[in-house]
């Protein structure tokens, strides 16, 4: 092993676990310190991960500086919260999107209040209620579509193309959920969330 820590010597240390035939594992002093160390980079890398705002673009360094503004500084920002505020049970999306409520608003992110997301589901339920299903106006071949309950009960048990060929083609539709709907599926998806 090479290491840039002059400190590190050809040491073997005990691991203090062992294989399946019950033998002290022996490990490098200097692989034992890469570990512990690396283990911080590799939670970091995680987090940042899970809502990347990445995407493909020409200009290399716009990857670059987003990936240290929006991955590396909000993933930093997130850990200093949780080491200061234990009591907090807060998730990385919501302390995004705090963060960013609070840059927006100027107000600190105490004084902030839940963002939709975070809204009661009775709220979200009642508010469907109030959808309404319209018809579209033509002839079925230009204007009708497949609908979307149908697809998404057959993509649970069919394949993309399978679900596609079976959903029913309809012209009706929520214009608040901006999807088509057989009377069916629209009454499961709106009325029967109350």
């Amino acid at each position: 092993m090479i290491s840039t820590k002059p400190s590190h010597s050809a040491n073997v240390v005990d691991t203090g676990k062992t294989n399946k035939l019950n033998e002290c594992l022996m490990k490098p002093q200097v692989v034992l310190d890469y570990n512990e160390g690396r283990q911080g980079a590799d939670l970091s890398d995680q987090l940042s991960t899970y809502h990347t705002c990445l995407r493909r673009s020409i200009k290399w360094y716009r990857k670059v500086a987003f990936e240290l503004i929006f991955g590396t500084a909000v993933v930093n920002s997130y850990l200093i919260y949780k080491e200061n505020y234990t009591t907090s049970n807060i998730q990385i999306l919501q302390f995004r999107e705090s963060l960013i409520r609070s840059l927006l608003l100027g107000t600190p992110t105490e004084k902030l209040k839940p963002g939709p997301r975070q809204q009661s589901a009775s709220h979200s339920k009642r508010k469907l209620a109030d959808h309404k299903l319209e018809e579209k106006e033509g002839y079925m071949r230009n204007v009708g579509r497949r609908c979307a309950g149908c697809y998404e009960k057959g993509r649970e048990e069919q394949s993309r193309e399978a679900s596609n060929a079976a959903a029913k083609k309809v012209k009706t539709f929520c214009s608040d959920c901006d999807k088509f709907f057989c009377l069916e599926c629209f009454n499961d998806k709106h009325y029967t969330m109350k």
